[in-house]
């Protein structure tokens, strides 16, 4: 993010408690940046798993169309086919628009399958 790269130019260190997004570990862009929570490629994994481990072999997914949501769709498809769950649908609405909601909802519907939904 824009305060990581801040913190690179002036070489100051940034804690962050809550960024989640898997691309701020690179630390050859990100040096002066640190979090204290996991990105999100240890929790999507962890989800996408546990779908796995009940049963469920496929899913649709409506994400928020922010950096969050984005990276959230991208562990999400990244770690499904390694568990044997496939990704029928994907859709980003955006947070706040009602129409948004329910056209990703409707298109979401025709994939035949119930969303997982991050808020």
């Amino acid at each position: 993010g824009p305060v990581a790269l801040v913190a690179a130019v002036s070489q100051t260190l940034v804690i962050s408690y809550w960024a989640t997004a898997p691309s701020l570990s690179d630390k050859a862009v990100y040096r002066y940046f640190a979090r204290t929570i996991p990105h999100d490629d240890f929790t999507t994994n962890a989800l996408v798993n546990t779908i796995g481990s009940m049963g469920w072999k496929a899913l649709a997914l409506l994400y928020p169309d922010n950096i969050f949501g984005q990276g959230f769709a991208q562990g999400v498809a990244k770690y499904a086919s390694d568990t044997g769950v496939t990704v029928l649908a994907s859709q980003s609405y955006f947070p706040g628009d009602a129409k948004s909601i329910e056209d990703g909802l409707r298109l979401i519907k025709r994939s035949g399958q119930p969303p997982l939904h991050r808020l």
